[in-house]
């Protein structure tokens, strides 16, 4: 399940984009040294109102399909693709203002129904969902979330309740989980540290601090350790005389006994107002690993172009678009 809702935020990040453009239709082609032709590795398509209908990427043999009713709420979501993925068909009705319903239709791998409450500006209140998967254990699972707002609108506090049941032991639960977390912010309303504990706040800790710089108010660095077990993860922000991210680096610390390493820095450039190009670089145990320079025009992705750790062309994606007013 969690594949198939990290898909559809990603690509509602596009969506947005195509909604402002009229993008009518998007094409990536891949081409490789020494390949005869270009391989097709990105088809989607959008309606009038920005909203994708349609998606393919033959590398992982996806493909994705989404409908919506007359006032642009999404209405069906189709996805079939690889093993790693939960695929079939989610339906999304709207029985109230401020009620939402996902059901599965035909969800290979189990079965899924989710009821949403909202507040007036459609911010959710509570969430409750039901998930039964295929197995010979672990049957069913049923989640319920509550979310607290201050005064400003801002999301201060969320509690989860997590009941399992086992299919071979009848209808006692096999498990139950509460977890909590709460958001903190300075005086800009930015969001500056989460924290998270179970069952008793003696458990509490930080899960996610941030540092802003105290004149521009712009994101300068953040920590993040969602696991308690798992590793530190280090994010520096830096910016240009316009305020214009200029330079990212994200760090991990895997353990109290090791050092920070870099694994991932992207540099961005401005050649013009309509123009940016982000280079991201990749690291192994602080060794740099390749490249990736992405080309954007008017915020619309334009060519990808990936390098070894000699600087040596590996592949080439060129994006292509057509658009509603052409």
């Amino acid at each position: 399940m969690k594949q198939l809702v990290l898909a559809m935020l990603v690509l509602n990040c596009f969506m947005a984009m195509a909604q402002r453009l009229q993008v009518r239709e998007v094409k990536a082609f891949r081409m490789t040294p020494g390949g005869n032709q270009p391989q097709l590795q990105l088809h989607e398509k959008y309606d009038k109102n920005g909203n994708l209908l349609y998606s393919y990427q033959p590398d992982i043999n996806c493909t994705r399909e989404y409908t919506y009713d007359q006032q642009n709420r999404l209405v069906r979501a189709y996805q079939m693709c690889g093993e790693s993925f939960w695929n079939g068909t989610l339906s999304y009705r709207y029985p109230a203002s401020n009620i939402v319903i996902t059901q599965s239709e035909a969800l290979i791998g189990g079965r899924y129904f989710r009821v949403d409450t909202l507040d007036n500006q459609k911010k959710i209140l509570a969430s409750w969902s039901y998930w039964v998967q295929e197995g010979d254990f672990i049957d069913s699972t049923i989640t319920y979330v509550q979310y607290q707002y201050s005064d400003k609108g801002l999301l201060v506090g969320k509690h989860t309740q997590i009941t399992s049941y086992d299919k071979r032991y009848g209808l006692a639960p096999d498990g139950r989980s509460d977890e909590y977390e709460q958001y903190q912010y300075d005086d800009r309303d930015s969001l500056i540290a989460k924290y998270a504990y179970s069952d008793s706040a003696t458990s509490k800790r930080m899960i996610y601090q941030a540092r802003f710089d105290s004149l521009t108010g712009k994101l300068i660095e953040s920590f993040e350790q969602p696991y308690e077990n798992e590793g530190i993860m280090r994010k520096e922000y830096v910016y240009d005389e316009q305020g214009r991210l200029s330079h990212f680096k994200n760090w991990y610390l895997a353990s109290e006994e090791g050092a920070w390493e870099l694994t991932r820095e992207v540099i961005y450039r401005y050649p013009s107002p309509e123009e940016r190009i982000e280079i991201w670089r990749s690291y192994y145990q602080n060794a740099f690993d390749t490249e990736e320079v992405m080309t954007f025009y008017r915020h619309l992705l334009m060519r990808i172009t990936v390098l070894d750790a000699r600087g040596q062309g590996q592949e080439v994606v060129i994006y292509q678009y057509t658009y509603y007013d052409e």
